[in-house]
C-alpha cells in the first residue's frame, strides 16, 4: 500500500512540475520597487543581478536582489529559466563566493509576501514572485523579461 501511495505522489509531483514548467515564464514575475524607472530586463541581465555581478542600476541606485528559500518551487523555476542551471549549482556558487571572496548570497525570504515587503522597503531591490500573487495595493511593479 505504501508503494502505491509513493507512486501516486511521484506521478502527481511529475504532473505538477510539468505544468509549472510549461507556463513559459507565466509561473513567476520579476518585481521591483514602484519608483524604479526600469521596465524590462533580459534573462542575462537578471542572471548577472542575482549572481551579484552587477551592483548598480543604470540610474545609479545600488541593486539589492532578494531570493526565495532554496526549497521554493518558484525559486527552482526562476533559477532554471534565468541562470540555465539547476538550483544546486547556484547554491554551490554562493558557497564558493562566500568562502573565496566573502560575498554573501542575496537574502532569502520565506514567501512571496516577504519578497514584496522587502522590495517595498528598498527602492533598489529586485525579486521574483509567483504569478498567482496579487500585487494591487503594493508599491511594486512587474518587469518584462526578454530573452
Amino acid at each position: 500500500m505504501k508503494k502505491v501511495a509513493i507512486i501516486i505522489a511521484g506521478i502527481g509531483l511529475g504532473i505538477w512540475t510539468y505544468f509549472l514548467f510549461a507556463g513559459e515564464n507565466n509561473v513567476y514575475r520579476v518585481v521591483v520597487h514602484g519608483t524604479n524607472p526600469v521596465t524590462a530586463l533580459s534573462k542575462k541581465q537578471l542572471s548577472q543581478i542575482f549572481l551579484k555581478k552587477v551592483e548598480k542600476w543604470d540610474h545609479g541606485k545600488e541593486m539589492h536582489p532578494v531570493d526565495l528559500l532554496d526549497d521554493s518551487p518558484i525559486r527552482d523555476v526562476f533559477t532554471q529559466d534565468i541562470h540555465q542551471k539547476e538550483l544546486i549549482k547556484i547554491i554551490a556558487y554562493w558557497k564558493k563566493e562566500f568562502f573565496k571572496n566573502q560575498i554573501a548570497s542575496p537574502p532569502q525570504m520565506q514567501d512571496e509576501m516577504g519578497v514584496i515587503t522587502y522590495i517595498e522597503s528598498d527602492s533598489g531591490a529586485i525579486g521574483y514572485i509567483s504569478s498567482s500573487i496579487p500585487i494591487a495595493g503594493h508599491n511594486i511593479k512587474i518587469l518584462s523579461v526578454n530573452n
